[in-house]
């Protein structure tokens, strides 16, 4: 129910009194400890998120953390800091990301040197290498006269 991987954090939350087992005191007869549901629905509230993480925020704009991160600084998208599962961490909310969307043209950019056309099948800004018995040729395809034809001009 607390998406917990480790028995050692269950031990944690229960030295810091997060989880009290109903057999704290027999626990060693049968060998494990048992909480009230009501204590563990309480402990997965307080474990919730309170927001979009920074990793979320750059998978939904298409751009990294690290770019997330000097919006954030750059107070272009709001968030705010909270402790979470015992880091310090920003957290954005849903209504501020779908504004920041809104206002701002963000996402990766293709890059010149990798610019690719599909419905053309046309890779541009890449590099050109003709070789023939006597030497190589280089040139950088700069534009597509026509596509149908194979033309293209080269610098």
């Amino acid at each position: 129910m607390l998406s917990i991987s480790s028995k050692k954090t269950i031990y944690t939350y229960l030295q810091q009194g997060k989880l009290n087992p109903i057999n704290k005191d027999g626990w060693h007869i049968e060998g494990r400890y048992e909480f009230d549901i009501e204590d563990v629905v309480r402990l997965q509230e307080e474990l919730k998120k309170p927001g979009l993480t920074t990793k979320e925020v750059a998978q939904q704009l298409d751009i990294s953390v690290t770019t997330v991160n000097k919006y954030i600084k750059q107070e272009l998208l709001p968030a705010f800091q909270e402790e979470y599962r015992g880091f310090n961490c920003y957290f954005v909310n849903e209504e501020d990301l779908d504004a920041f969307k809104r206002t701002h043209e963000v996402g990766r950019k293709p890059s010149k040197r990798h610019f690719y056309h599909v419905e053309q099948n046309i890779a541009l800004f890449q590099l050109f290498v003709k070789k023939d018995e006597i030497k190589e040729q280089f040139a950088r395809i700069i534009s597509v006269e026509d596509p149908n034809y194979g033309c293209y001009r080269t610098t």
